[in-house]
């Protein structure tokens, strides 16, 4: 069976904790892609004991904006 899609309107609606899939469609990168940059220490996650990762919302939504500002910044000096 399927798994029931769920969507939200806006950040505040996102649970505290994000799964990696969720993470991944906010990120607009593959499950794999963070998989690999969360095991690099690319991006801020914390690994559960069975081995998969949760993302703090909060901790993914100041990690968009630095790299969101360090584009502007590269697209600027361009």
């Amino acid at each position: 069976m399927a798994k029931k899609l769920i969507y939200y309107r806006d950040w505040d609606e996102l649970p505290v904790m994000l799964t990696l899939e969720q993470a991944a469609l906010i990120c607009a990168k593959t499950p794999d892609c963070l998989r690999k940059w969360a095991s690099a220490g690319k991006i801020p996650a914390s690994k559960l004991p069975d081995g998969s990762l949760l993302f703090d919302k909060e901790k993914i939504k100041e990690w968009l904006q630095k790299r969101s500002n360090a584009t502007v910044q590269q697209c600027a000096a361009s």
